[in-house]
């Protein structure tokens, strides 16, 4: 059962229709006109850097995890680099009154929104396709057999490695691409590539790292204001977390937490993505889940209330579709899958304390977002199959179940050792992927 604080949250977030802000795409402008001419990593890095830097700081009443993608609740961005202008200046009047996944448009908004677009009139990466593309792929998009721009993303389907991100924090890669720059001579296109790649890769881990500190001078500017005592407490913790991660590594379950979600957000700031999932979550959660109760830091109580916590943040992100695919994907999906259970590398049962809480918090929420899976073999715990089940047959749709027995052979089949098969995780839909997950760097 919800505690009062998710009560509220919950109730908000279900009577808060989803809306469209324009304040990426304004800094987004701002960036492109700014930094035109720079190597394509290094320019893209910059612009991404330009928009956390001077996007709206946002934290909500009640919540402990923070972090958003645009300067209002439950809000959308445009990325006007992506998809034509012109589908999105003709649908603009028609996005809070469509019958499927309406968002609503602030008058000032959509006069701020009209004015950037011009800007944008065939430049973007729609527009460009046809005189970019081999002739036989434009044929294929003429056709509809393929499609270019973001009416339903440009990009997505992307795992981080959650695991190394929570061990050596953004501040560990900005060191190790350090290394790779120095270890690397010039002289060569190729290796020039690599040293953009790598330098653009710390303007983005330095930038991100700075966003979270606006989140922290955020949180201590509430907490002077704050007359309530737990409030003013639980601010200045969200302070303290922001301060740390997501530049280092996590020192707490809560900080894991937030670390996790900042790079979550980050992903749908930098362009419009979807199925950009949570992977193992129960794995690679586990240790800090386990040292915090170890010491008393932590009990299932709280642990739960910080696990809803995140999941309504699930909840606030959008990606904006045009009139076909709003009815094709109804329901704002944006398929961010947590899944737990399955096994270790070794073979063995890799169910914890954790995996069951996970369910626990989306029995709760019931809400679309996370979209839970539960890994199954011969050495799962009856309990877990049980608990699934019975959210199931309380119609709540959550979560799906996903047998090794078949996946694991088909992961295999890819070229993965049996290591890397038995880690297999979710990436997209409901794509397995060895490792678990796609970026291992």
């Amino acid at each position: 059962m919800l505690n009062e604080r998710l009560q509220r949250m919950k109730k908000r977030c279900l009577e808060t229709r989803p809306n469209i802000t324009p304040e990426r795409l304004r800094l987004a402008t701002e960036a492109y006109q700014k930094y035109a001419g720079e190597a394509v990593p290094v320019f893209r890095a910059k612009v991404l850097a330009y928009v956390l830097d001077h996007m709206t700081i946002l934290i909500n009443d009640d919540e402990l995890i923070v972090g958003t993608p645009t300067s209002t609740y439950r809000g959308a961005n445009l990325f006007p680099e992506y998809t034509s202008t012109k589908w999105l200046k003709s649908e603009l009047d028609d996005f809070p009154t469509r019958p499927a996944d309406p968002y609503d448009l602030k008058p000032e908004d959509r006069e701020e929104i009209l004015k950037y677009l011009k800007y944008w009139e065939e430049k973007s990466i729609e527009d460009l396709a046809p005189e970019i593309l081999p002739a036989h792929i434009e044929n294929a998009r003429r056709k509809d057999i393929i499609s270019i721009g973001c009416r339903n993303g440009c990009s997505g389907e992307t795992m981080p490695n959650h695991k190394k991100l929570l061990t050596v924090g953004l501040n560990g890669y900005i060191k190790e691409c350090e290394e790779n720059i120095a270890a690397t001579l010039g002289g060569s296109k190729e290796k020039q590539e690599k040293i953009d790649f790598w330098n653009a890769s710390i303007i983005v881990c330095r930038a991100v790292v700075r966003f979270a500190a606006r989140y922290a001078d955020r949180a201590e500017e509430l907490a002077a204001g704050e007359t309530d005592a737990k409030r003013k407490e639980e601010l200045l913790t969200i302070a303290k977390n922001c301060r740390n991660v997501p530049g280092n590594p996590a020192r707490s379950f809560h900080e894991a937490l937030q670390l996790v979600w900042f790079v979550q957000v980050v992903f749908h700031i930098e362009a419009p993505t979807t199925a950009c999932g949570f992977g193992r979550f129960d794995q690679y959660m586990y240790p800090f889940f386990k040292a915090d109760r170890d010491a008393g830091k932590l009990d299932d109580e709280t642990a739960l209330e910080l696990l809803e916590c995140f999941y309504l943040k699930a909840c606030e992100v959008f990606e904006v579709r045009d009139k076909w695919y709003s009815k094709s994907f109804a329901g704002y999906p944006m398929w961010e899958i947590l899944m737990v259970g399955g096994q270790t590398v070794e073979g063995k049962d890799a169910t914890n304390e954790l995996s069951y809480l996970c369910l626990d918090a989306g029995a709760d929420l019931q809400t679309s977002q996370p979209v839970l899976a539960v890994r199954l073999f011969e050495g799962s715990p009856p309990e877990l199959l049980r608990k699934g089940a019975k959210m199931v047959q309380q119609g709540m749709a959550n979560p799906g179940f996903f047998n090794d027995k078949v996946v694991i052979p088909m992961v295999l089949a890819k070229g993965a050792t049996i290591e890397e098969a038995r880690d297999w995780v979710i990436v997209g839909c409901i794509q397995p992927q060895a490792g678990g997950g796609t970026a291992d760097g």
